[in-house]
């Protein structure tokens, strides 16, 4: 604030939900090598694990509540 940089702390979660289906976030990339997803995307049941350098920077889930809060609480 106040044209100082001062990093924000905690990782990053959000979601949307639209057409009654739910998509969440977390974590943050600004690029990515790789998606990984595990699961069934078709059937909205799925984790997607966003991979830069080999290392996982973010996921997006659906489907899968305790999954993507396990992985928040790994990146914290």
């Amino acid at each position: 604030m106040m044209d100082k940089f001062i990093p924000y702390g905690n990782t990053p979660i959000f979601w949307g939900r639209q057409y009654n289906k739910t998509l969440q976030y977390v974590g943050h990339c600004d690029t990515f090598d790789e998606v990984l997803i595990q699961g069934d995307v078709m059937k909205h049941a799925f984790i997607g694990f966003y991979i830069k350098d080999g290392q996982v920077c973010a996921a997006s889930a659906q489907g899968k509540y305790k999954e993507i809060l396990t992985i928040f609480e790994a990146f914290n």
